[in-house]
């Protein structure tokens, strides 16, 4: 488990999961741009309904965490306007940034099909990435394991980390 990824020069600390989802987010506007014009459709309308998406992405992955995780948000609320990296579900932010794009995409009378069959390949890379930041910050691991493909993560609680293994997951 490695949450910091690296300190800039000026002590700033780069989380893993911040950074691979701001290079998943990279990599899947861009990568879906490149393809699409590849298969001839209109940049502008595609940049629009993309950074749309990306921004319902967002918004989708807060509240479905929101929802799920009620108590700490109650608990806490004002994390439901944090602007940092955190408390995102994967599901809400593909249904949201899901229906935007198709609202979109039916208002700019594009190839609705052909659209998704762009952007899917794109997707699961930047899904791939984001896994990768998920793994390395720790946050998502399965159940307690001594298979020897385990991996080995520090609790979360405070004091003394004491070590479990756990698969990832």
């Amino acid at each position: 488990m490695h949450p910091i990824l690296f300190h800039l020069s000026s002590g700033t600390a780069i989380s893993s999961y911040g950074f691979f989802m701001t290079v998943a987010a990279i990599v899947g506007f861009c990568g879906t741009l490149f393809v699409a014009r590849y298969r001839g459709f209109p940049m502008r309308r595609v940049g629009i309904t993309l950074t749309a998406m990306l921004v319902a992405a967002f918004v989708g992955g807060r509240l479905l965490n929101i929802l799920v995780n009620r108590q700490a948000f109650l608990a806490h609320p004002e994390r439901m306007f944090a602007f940092d990296t955190s408390d995102f579900s994967l599901y809400g932010g593909i249904m949201l940034a899901t229906l935007a794009g198709w609202i979109l995409l039916r208002y700019f009378r594009l190839d609705t099909w052909k659209f998704a069959d762009t952007s899917t390949p794109v997707l699961g890379i930047s899904i791939a990435l984001m896994r990768i930041g998920c793994f390395l910050n720790g946050c998502c691991f399965g159940h307690e394991t001594t298979l020897p493909w385990g991996s080995l993560f520090s609790r979360h609680e405070p004091g003394p980390s004491v070590p479990a293994r756990h698969a990832s997951g």
